[in-house]
């Protein structure tokens, strides 16, 4: 048997030139790799964080009021349906005036914010599971102390309103209120509260329309607008509340797991396992409630269509 050569026994000693290259862009890449899997700083956290935003949610608060207060004092005349059998033409209820006013500015801002972070906002902390439900974002900040104060107000303005006093209504409230209110106290499921809280709201701007003309009936104009915003809140609504909550809550359930599993849950929220399994229930409870009103809203279409 012939004895190596040379330069075969300089590739057993050790790597060619080239070898080393190849060495070194696989160690970059896997450094790249670990970089993008390893949690992001600012996953620790001071319990608070509504302390923090308090004077936010109280001018919040009162900007609401000062919009449902000047809205009510128009007090412009609504259809004869939304009042007593005994009423006539014009029909005054300032109250549900006041209250379209409030929510269509509320849902404009909140899914518009929502839109902005959830798409263009380059912070947000998405490198791992650890960044997604720990991760410090101050786009979700903000977006759940206006989710906090739009789900205080409107519960409260509710209970004057009687088509407003459904349980349904009310539960849906307080619960929107207290997964806002945890996620900013102590930080978790910061990244999926911008979707939940800001994009999900993105159907309810178009859904306020799509009674306007019916409401006002004095002006003819309205109509078009409310045809246009029947259909855009049906596909808003398939787009972010059916086939968009469902996917956004299959990762949700993953990252929470993982986390539990792990030991980073204790590690970085020790003793506050419970919240996040209370969003998991809520990420369910909230889902069907999904499905709920999409039954209600294919029921609409058909009686509207004749079948």
């Amino acid at each position: 048997m012939c004895p190596p050569s040379n330069s075969t026994k300089s590739r057993q000693i050790g790597p060619s030139s080239s070898a080393n290259d190849t060495m070194r862009e696989s160690s970059t890449t896997n450094k790249e790799h670990q970089a993008r899997l390893k949690p992001q700083k600012g996953l620790t956290f001071t319990s608070g964080g509504v302390a923090k935003y308090r004077r936010d949610i109280e001018i919040g608060i009162l900007l609401l009021s000062v919009i449902y207060g000047i809205a009510y004092s128009w007090n412009i005349p609504v259809s004869s349906k939304y009042c007593d059998d005994d009423e006539t033409t014009p029909c005054h209820r300032p109250d549900l005036v006041g209250f379209q006013a409030v929510c269509g500015l509320s849902m404009t801002y909140m899914g518009v914010l929502g839109a902005k972070n959830w798409y263009f906002d380059q912070t947000a902390p998405t490198h791992s599971p650890e960044d997604r439900l720990f991760g410090y974002w101050e786009g979700a900040n903000n977006q759940n102390v206006a989710i906090f104060v739009y789900q205080v107000f409107d519960f409260a303005i509710s209970l004057t309103i009687p088509e407003h006093q459904e349980a349904i209504f009310l539960i849906h409230h307080i619960f929107c209120a207290l997964t806002a209110y945890l996620s900013l106290e102590y930080q978790c499921m910061t990244y999926y509260s911008v979707y939940y809280g800001g994009c999900a709201e993105i159907s309810s701007i178009f859904l306020l329309w799509t009674n306007i003309d019916a409401m006002f009936p004095q002006y003819p104009q309205l109509k078009p607008i409310a045809l246009v915003s029947k259909v855009f809140f049906v596909l808003t609504f398939l787009y972010y509340r059916v086939y968009g909550w469902t996917m956004v809550a299959i990762p949700v359930w993953k990252d929470t797991m993982y986390v539990l599993r792990n030991g980073s849950m204790e590690k970085y929220r020790p003793g506050k396992a419970i919240i996040f399994k209370f969003n998991l229930v809520m990420s369910i409870a909230f889902g069907l409630l999904q499905w709920y009103w999409l039954i209600e809203i294919v029921q609409k279409v058909q009686k509207l269509v004749g079948l």
